[in-house]
């Protein structure tokens, strides 16, 4: 078996969703090989771009081993171990907040430098999203063939729910672990949503309607998979297009808004269209079965 050892932040919480990726990645990995997580900590900079941080101490690579590392924040691994498999949780040299510009800066500046950095010293790349790899691939086509795309896998725990499912509730998945992420809720769902009905700050068996509330374009959306193996349809406030299409979820119910008024509308919209039949629930049950963990540790390891 392979002897495998996986770099990652010690995040501290993992409910965040770089810990859900870590936590799920480390658990599919142990079946193909024997893993050892190095799990490190991180202090901040003060500098650009803002996600630049300091690392903790590192732990020696095992002789003969597969090394990975997940998250661009510990580029500097690089200057000390040989790394098979970079995982880029965001590629922030095209981050792209739209209702708030100025925030674009902070997370750019400087960004490109680190990202050469990684793509020159690594083996293989694996984006977890499909846009950031397109564009990748557009500013460094000397390393296309490095290059993969793998979304993060569903949530094995959650199973097929056939019942009736309300129109006046409205599911929001999601965390706020990090700027963009408050100022989107703020911008767009703080003051609840517009109109009558029951926001669920969550997952909702119940819903068939889903917001994403993000206003801004980076990395993958890890509630987008559960949303798309449940057949909900989805409402969102930054473009999602490209990864439905990636993973196979083109045909779903989907709307791209860009204030409250548009979200009003949207739900309204849905409402009066009414949830999926079961025969297309299953569908999408099973299509987003095989969006697995598996797969992306195979990806990570390159079999």
């Amino acid at each position: 078996m392979n002897s495998i050892t996986g770099y990652c932040y010690s995040w501290g919480n993992s409910f965040s969703c770089g810990g859900i990726f870590d936590t799920n990645l480390v658990k599919a990995l142990s079946v193909e090989g024997t893993v050892c997580e190095c799990a490190i900590p991180m202090f901040r900079k003060w500098t650009l771009p803002v996600w630049k941080k300091r690392i903790g101490p590192i732990s020696p690579p095992r002789a003969g081993g597969v090394n990975i590392v997940s998250h661009e924040g510990l580029h500097d691994i690089l200057d000390t171990i040989r790394v098979d498999c970079y995982i880029v949780h965001n590629y922030f040299t095209e981050f792209d907040f739209q209702k708030l510009k100025l925030i674009n800066p902070l997370y750019r500046l400087g960004s490109e430098k680190i990202y050469f950095k990684i793509f020159s010293a690594s083996k293989r790349v694996v984006f977890l999203s499909s846009r950031e790899r397109r564009l990748a691939t557009e500013r460094y086509p000397e390393f296309a063939e490095k290059f993969l795309c793998k979304p993060p896998g569903h949530n094995e725990s959650s199973g097929y729910f056939d019942g009736i499912r309300d129109a006046n509730i409205v599911e929001m998945p999601g965390t706020f672990d990090w700027l963009p992420k408050k100022l989107s809720y703020w911008l767009n769902v703080g003051y609840g949503l517009p109109g009558d009905g029951k926001l669920v700050r969550g997952d909702s068996v119940d819903a068939f309607i889903s917001v994403i509330y993000e206003s801004f374009l980076s990395g993958f959306k890890l509630k987008l998979v559960e949303m798309a193996k449940h057949g909900k349809s989805i409402i969102s406030f930054c473009d999602l297009r490209e990864e439905l299409v990636n993973i196979g979820f083109e045909d779903l119910p989907y709307i791209l808004v860009g204030n409250r008024s548009e979200l009003e509308e949207a739900i309204t919209h849905f409402r009066q269209q009414g949830d999926l039949s079961q025969e297309s629930r299953r569908s999408c049950y099973l299509r987003g079965n095989a969006i697995s963990w598996t797969s992306m540790a195979k990806a990570v390891l390159g079999v």
